[in-house]
């Protein structure tokens, strides 16, 4: 697996609109009591509409594959999360698996570039080494998820 310096998260990053919108609707989630909370809302990862984040998260792995290093071409290269935000499995409305990340949806950090055998290998499971870092509405201002790797 290729080391990354991950650079400061770019202002144009932070400032999409669809970023502000979903990170309103985890931090109502959020605030509500668990008891009233039920499933958190589906936001969908849609960054096929801002291909400059693409590039940016593609100048910062020098357009390698995060896991096996392959030099990629466009049609190859995919965002992916590093902390999967859901299980493959679960639908839309279900209820949050807490070995699940959903709210790092919009972490810079959590997005590496992958090619495709990679991406499609990778699954949806991610085995810590210690208890996992239980979601709070503060996780959402954090723009690194370094943090979380020191947690777990």
């Amino acid at each position: 697996m290729i080391y990354i310096h991950r650079k400061k998260t770019p202002q144009g990053f932070l400032d999409l609109k669809l970023r502000r919108h979903d990170l309103k609707q985890m931090r109502r989630w959020f605030r509500l009591s668990p008891e009233e909370r039920g499933s958190p809302p589906y936001c969908k990862p849609r960054f096929a509409e801002f291909p400059e984040v693409l590039e940016q998260v593609g100048h910062e792995f020098k357009t390698k594959c995060a896991i096996c290093e392959c030099c990629l071409v466009d049609e190859n290269r995919r965002l992916v999360f590093f902390r999967p935000l859901r299980d493959s499995r679960q639908k839309e409305g279900g209820t949050p698996d807490p070995e699940h990340y959903f709210w790092l949806l919009w972490d810079w950090s959590n997005l590496y570039l992958m090619c495709r055998d990679c991406r499609d290998n990778q699954g949806s499971l991610f085995p810590t080494g210690a208890e996992r870092v239980t979601p709070e509405v503060s996780h959402l201002d954090r723009e690194n998820a370094v943090y979380y790797n020191a947690q777990e």
